[in-house]
Parts: structure tokens; C-alpha cells; sequence
């Protein structure tokens, strides 16, 4: 088996900005975008998710969310101190700052109810 560095083998890292950690939390809100909506990432993706972790309801068009993967996103947000949003790609915001995000957001009449911290 060559070696991934051998001379002449390119690697495209999709998301070369985001640590491990960071990357896997993308992975797994992408993961549910996916087996909920058939999307690799919806439209709000970052605020249903957090809505499913800290209200426990998601949005209705997700229907039920594996808790495996719910628990796993607030695991890693946790473990890195934010949480992924998406703009022009994914972003990673620390969590005083995705706390303002998610404010702002529920402020504009977005979100249809307040989502918050509330473990």
C-alpha cells in the first residue's frame, strides 16, 4: 500500500481551518442533516441541532434524531468549547459567541421559540 505521502498523491482536506474535533463535530451535524432531510446540510442545520440537544424538539420537517448522534454533537461541542455554523462553508464559533448567534437568531423570529443552554 503506498504511503499517503508518497510523491505524486494529493490530499484535499475539506475543512483544513477546523481542528479533529471540530471536523467531527461537522461531520456529525452533517450526518444528521443528512439521515433527517436527505441534505448534507439544511438551511438552519446548526440552530435545529442545538434546538434538539438543549429543548429537546427538533424542528418538525426533522422528525425523530438519533440521540446517539445527539448526544455525540453536544459531546464534541463540549469537548471543543463551541459549536459549527455554516457560512460559505462550515465555521467554527466558541461557544460565547454561538450563545450570541443562537440570541440573535431566536430575536430575529427565527427560530419560533427560544433556544438556549438549559443543561
Amino acid at each position: 500500500m503506498p504511503s499517503p505521502n508518497a510523491p505524486g498523491r494529493q490530499y484535499f482536506e475539506v475543512c483544513p481551518h477546523l481542528t479533529d474535533a471540530q471536523h467531527d463535530l461537522y461531520d456529525r451535524m452533517s450526518e444528521i442533516s443528512e439521515d433527517c432531510l436527505c441534505a448534507g446540510w439544511i438551511y438552519g442545520n446548526e440552530y435545529n441541532i442545538w434546538a434538539a440537544i438543549t429543548l429537546s424538539e427538533p424542528a418538525p420537517a426533522y422528525g425523530p434524531i438519533n440521540p446517539r448522534l445527539l448526544r455525540r454533537c453536544l459531546q464534541l461541542a463540549d469537548e471543543t468549547g463551541g459549536w459549527i455554523y455554516w457560512d460559505d462553508g462550515p465555521q467554527f464559533a466558541p461557544m460565547a459567541q454561538w450563545l450570541a448567534m443562537v440570541a440573535q437568531h431566536n430575536d430575529a423570529g427565527n427560530a419560533g421559540r427560544t433556544v438556549g443552554l438549559s443543561r
